[in-house]
């Protein structure tokens, strides 16, 4: 996990060392390189102008999230799941 980590350091920093307009082409084609040609070998190391915790906000003010209590049936469309369904996929 390291190691795929390692390869994808810079893409997240890339997207903020421009503008605000400019920075999503350049982080695009930055992260293009570096992930597919690169493959995360580059010598340096973009920083994040914030920290991960200076950029989150506290628990205190999000809204907790309710998830309805588990059935013991596992169901789903059998359409949405394609490893389920008996039909092949074809390209047109």
């Amino acid at each position: 996990m390291k190691d795929e980590l390692w390869a994808v350091r810079n893409v997240h920093p890339s997207f903020h060392k421009v503008g605000p307009i400019p920075a999503q082409l350049v982080g695009m084609a930055y992260s293009g390189l570096e992930t597919f040609i690169l493959k995360g070998r580059g010598s340096w190391t973009f920083r994040n102008a914030k920290r991960d915790s200076e950029a989150t906000r506290p628990e205190s003010a999000c809204k907790r999230i309710e998830y309805p209590k588990p059935d013991g049936e596992v169901s789903f469309d059998l359409l949405c799941a394609p490893s389920r369904q008996s039909a092949t996929a074809r390209e047109a």
